[in-house]
């Protein structure tokens, strides 16, 4: 029976790895240059971003990049990582185990554990973020979300062949200000966000951001045992920044930040309507998010970390020094086998420890030609202590019931890298980039076979190994401005990712690198009077040595699936059609296809239930998690109620569908997701209140459609689902 526990656990946190929540009142960004125009205002305002490690007008980079001020995020229902689809059709973040798994336009993969990083890169202001478990992010002091579509292989510490992920907090003021707000939704839950900030002394400011939530109810139930699962039992951290400006021309910003979370929205099925193999049981029924599991799902994970950033301007060049260290503990308790049956269960604690330090010279502004270069180095450690797969009944073998895996693995890579962008004439530049990426993995570990009574069955395998590359990277563009709001550009660029290892499975051999080949074709334009913004690009992907994961015997291991193609194209407009009102639409049309993949698993059905996993080509199939449709609008409406504002914001996200694996048989099919808020603010923001709502057609949408190995070639179809219907209230005041 689910306890109702209307206790307001208002807590501390910033930077947090959250995988479900409730949507807190918007905070908003403090820098003029991101934000949208005032709501009455005639013209859209300019964005500033960084996707050039520079200060630019958004119009007049030669990339094709997103940019996402706060009080928009918060308005569409973005709460967090997986929600970020709704304002950024071509990026997905579904969640894997408690992994953040992104994808952008169509290039992601669903691989985790120890040392092994996502195809697309997160950073937090200007910090990599390499734990895949620490890279699901929510945040209450946001500037704006920069997302930079295809590969990223000159200026970014880490070569990423997807695309990336770029989250911009607010500096802190000199001027003591702040905003509070709480919130309660269905299902008991609970929200609680605090930002202040205040000069502390000539040249000092500080700012500290919290947040707190907590759901009381889950979304579903275990029917195997009667208690709640999609619940988040807790989720609170807290982000501190400092900016110190000693002198004219140089300032150091210090940041330090801390979150934790348990939860059970990891929580997996079998899919409903399918048929587990006959020694695991029946089909159950159940609404989308209950389950029937011998094992109750848990999931905790904390991260923190702290960085410091010094700029300095040296006359004639800038200097920018980033330097950061975090670490990241998860642990997951959760039942493999997805049924009732008492077959396998696997228990992992993984530890991740990283430390970057980044050295960059640059152009300073207003220079006749803009360059960039600058030395990337990454230090980072992951490892099992440890990861135990237990095997009991039906998949229990006669010599051991236990695989006990322990073991790190260590990358270590240095990168030097330079990018100049050279005038040809007023209206025409040339943009060159380079970089080199030397990179060493180290493998060392064992894996053990237990009795039920704790003895060794056998001899442990042992393992001490390494691999290294190097890679050659680059980018070529080339823009021309028709008129001061008419640009377009051409670009060609390479990004790579480099191999490793497993380690979940140490028996395999190492993956080797991925390299993807872009090509693209852009046009970025301000119409009629400024009051339309629309961006548009089309792009081609050569995709090479796909890392890829799969399974044997219910271990999960990496390797290269041949080569993949991947056409498309996408637009994003801003339109301010009449006073107090802001569309935004974005829209995403992919084209992904296997050109070859000769050892993908394929699952074939059988009569009796479950499925059998064979090996084979998939070639012309389409891509994971590559929809060919995506599209998001939404809309935000404001009037003036004497000195006061009445707001009303609607979000639709439309995707066309997706499968979830190489072998494309099992898949999401088409979906909508319908988002709203009504806000009533007060002079100066002092006081709102927000009524809102998110998935307000109650779909349920299976963000992780695969299969589970569960042995003897034998697999289940599983399912977990994003958050049904939720809604609530909120109050906020600014000061």
């Amino acid at each position: 029976m689910r306890t109702k526990r209307s206790i307001l656990r208002v807590t501390t946190a910033m930077t947090a790895a959250m995988v479900f929540g409730q949507p807190a009142l918007a905070m908003q960004p403090q820098n003029d240059s991101v934000a949208a125009a005032s709501t009455y205002d005639g013209e859209i305002a300019d964005i500033v971003v960084t996707a050039q490690r520079r200060s630019e007008r958004l119009q007049e980079v030669p990339l094709a990049v997103s940019a996402i001020d706060g009080s928009q995020l918060v308005a569409s229902g973005v709460v967090g990582s997986l929600d970020l689809k709704l304002v950024v059709p071509s990026a997905d973040v579904p969640v894997t185990n408690g992994y953040a798994t992104p994808f952008i336009r169509g290039v992601g993969s669903r691989a985790v554990g120890p040392g092994v990083e996502s195809p697309i890169a997160t950073y937090v202001d200007g910090v990599y973020i390499g734990a895949s478990a620490a890279a699901l992010l929510n945040f209450n002091n946001i500037e704006r979300i920069e997302v930079l579509n295809g590969p990223q292989g000159t200026l970014f510490g880490r070569n990423a062949t997807g695309g990336l992920i770029q989250v911009v907090t607010r500096d802190p003021g000199p001027d003591f200000g702040g905003e509070v707000s709480v919130g309660y939704g269905n299902y008991d839950s609970w929200t609680s966000d605090l930002y202040l900030t205040a000069g502390l002394g000539e040249g000092i400011a500080a700012d500290i951001a919290a947040f707190g939530n907590f759901q009381g109810d889950g979304y579903g139930t275990n029917l195997f045992n009667g208690e709640d699962v999609y619940r988040t039992k807790y989720d609170y951290g807290i982000r501190t920044k400092w900016l110190i400006e000693p002198n004219e021309g140089l300032q150091i910003r210090l940041a330090g930040d801390f979150s934790k979370f348990e939860t059970s929205s990891h929580t997996q099925r079998v899919t409903p309507g399918a048929t587990p193999p006959a020694l695991f049981g029946a089909a159950y029924g159940g609404s989308p998010w209950d389950t029937d599991l011998d094992v109750q799902p848990l999931l905790r994970h904390q991260q923190g970390g702290a960085s410091m950033r010094i700029d300095a301007d040296l006359g004639s060049m800038a200097f920018i020094s980033t330097t950061a260290y975090r670490e990241a503990d998860y642990f997951n308790d959760f039942d493999a086998d997805i049924t009732a049956t008492d077959g396998r269960r696997v228990t992992v604690t993984q530890n991740d420890r990283q430390f970057s330090q980044e050295f960059q010279l640059q152009s300073v502004q207003g220079s006749p030609v803009d360059w960039v270069m600058g030395l990337f180095y990454w230090n980072a450690k992951g490892e099992y202590d440890p990861s135990i797969v237990t095997l009991n009944g039906v998949a229990r073998p006669p010599a051991f019931s236990q695989i006990v895996t322990l073991g790190y693995q260590k990358t270590e890579s240095i990168a030097p890298y330079a990018q100049v962008s050279v005038p040809l004439s007023s209206a025409t530049k040339v943009t060159f980039g380079l970089r080199y990426t030397y990179e060493s993995r180290e493998h060392a570990g064992s894996q053990t076979n237990l009795t039920p009574s704790g003895s060794i069955a056998g001899t442990p395998i042992i393992v001490d190994r390494s691999t290294d590359v190097g890679k050659v990277t680059w980018r070529v563009a080339l823009n021309h401005e028709f008129s001061d709001d008419v640009m377009a550009y051409v670009s060609s660029n390479r990004g790579f990712k480099s191999g490793g290892y497993a380690i979940s499975n140490i028996t395999f051999p190492a993956y080797q690198p991925e390299t993807l080949d872009s090509y693209e074709i852009g046009l970025k334009t301000l119409l009629l009077d400024r009051k339309l913004r629309f961006n548009a690009a089309a792009f081609y992907y050569d995709y090479k040595d796909v890392q890829t994961l799969g399974n044997s015997g219910g271990q999960l291991f990496i390797s290269n699936g041949g080569k993949a193609e991947i056409k498309g194209f996408e637009f994003d407009l801003t339109a301010r059609p009449a006073s107090g009102l802001v569309i935004n639409m974005a829209y995403t049309y992919l084209d992904s296809e296997w050109k070859r993949f000769d050892g993908s698993a394929i699952n074939v059905p059988n009569p009796a239930g479950g499925k059998t996993q064979v090996f084979g080509s998939v070639a012309g199939n389409a891509l994971p998690n590559a929809p060919k449709h995506t599209f998001s609008v939404s809309g935000t409406y404001s009037v003036p109620v004497g000195e006061n504002e009445l707001s009303f914001n609607a979000n639709y996200y439309y995707n066309d569908g997706y499968f979830g694996e190489p072998d494309n048989v099992t898949g999401q099919s088409s979906y909508g997701l319908l988002n709203g808020s009504i806000r009533f603010a007060l002079a100066d923001d002092r006081f709102s209140l927000s009524v809102w709502g998110r998935n307000l057609t109650d779909k349920a949408v299976n963000i992780y459609p695969s299969h589970i190995a569960v042995g003897g070639g034998a697999s289940i179809e599983r399912a977990n689902y994003a958050p049904p219907r939720t809604y609530g209230i909120s109050l906020g005041s600014k000061f």
